[in-house]
């Protein structure tokens, strides 16, 4: 999961992406039976959940089979509960590294937007990478080092 010749903020990102994917698996499709203590199974989604759950996942599905090219044919049927788990870690990691925090109002850290873009944007590698034109927000001209 780690790599030495890897920034840290790469091998946090993909840990924070593989830790939401498998959370993810607590509230896919297989979870929502449920064994009691007994042995007896239960279903603790509501019509509803189901429903909303059924939408989204039809969504998914299109959403693969669309982007399948030739090279790359999938049943996104067949990769479901996976396609579901892999956008929940990428939704997961996002959200945790841009969802504002109390010391976003001052202290010694800088908000967390902040933190997450800033490193990038001082990286020469990064604008490189992404063919960020020179003076874009995300390549700027002046860099710490």
């Amino acid at each position: 999961m780690f790599y030495a010749s890897k920034l840290d903020i790469f091998n946090y990102a993909r840990l924070g992406f593989a830790i939401g994917h498998e959370f993810t698996h607590v509230l896919d499709i297989g979870a929502k039976k449920i064994k009691t203590d007994d042995g007896k199974s239960f279903y603790w989604w509501t019509n509803a959940t189901q429903n909303n759950y059924n939408a989204r996942t039809y969504t998914l599905v299109d959403f693969y089979n669309n982007i399948s090219t030739k090279n790359d044919s999938i049943d996104a049927r067949q990769t479901l509960v996976e396609n579901t788990a892999d956008n929940g870690g990428y939704r997961a990691a996002y959200l945790t590294m841009c969802t504002r925090h109390p010391s976003d109002s001052g202290g010694t850290y800088a908000p967390y937007r902040l933190r997450v873009m800033g490193p990038y944007m001082n990286s020469v590698d990064f604008g490189a990478a992404y063919n960020c034109p020179l003076g874009s927000p995300m390549n700027p001209r002046t860099r710490a080092w």
